[in-house]
């Protein structure tokens, strides 16, 4: 038998989740960034993208938190593996810089294309750039 608390708690769920894709979806950045790491993390636990998404941007700036690449890393790879164009992103970013993981322009390029093919802006500039560079890529400047 569930306890009162665990049964509020289980039926608030479907409702941070609807909130919070609510407000990443209107780009309401003051309002996501006002969710902390214990609102976020349980949303994330059950596979919310953008509760992992926001989680990995925490971690990787240290909003709230200690900054911890690693962690990033975590969140980010969960979003990403689901599909979110900007956890690819800022994955892509984070093995360019070599930022919780090692750096690898290869995997790099791999997950700013996985991004840039649904259209997310940064990680085409992002892929570009590395075509330009020839940095995990063969260089084309055309």
């Amino acid at each position: 038998m569930l306890k009162p608390i665990n049964m509020i708690r289980n039926a608030v769920k479907p409702l941070g989740a609807i909130l919070l894709a609510l407000l990443m979806t209107l780009s309401l950045p003051v309002a996501a960034q006002d969710f902390t790491v214990a609102q976020l993390k349980p949303l994330a636990e059950d596979g919310n993208e953008l509760a992992q998404f926001e989680l990995g941007h925490m971690y990787e700036n240290g909003r709230g938190v200690t900054q911890d690449y690693a962690e990033a890393m975590k969140w980010y790879r969960l979003a990403a593996d689901q599909g979110y164009a900007k956890a690819q992103n800022n994955l892509g970013y984070m093995y360019r810089r070599g930022e919780g993981v090692s750096q690898d322009n290869a995997e790099a390029v791999k997950w700013y294309r996985l991004a840039a093919e649904q259209g997310n802006v940064s990680a085409q500039n992002n892929l570009g750039v590395m075509y330009e560079t020839g940095h995990g890529v063969l260089q084309d400047n055309v």
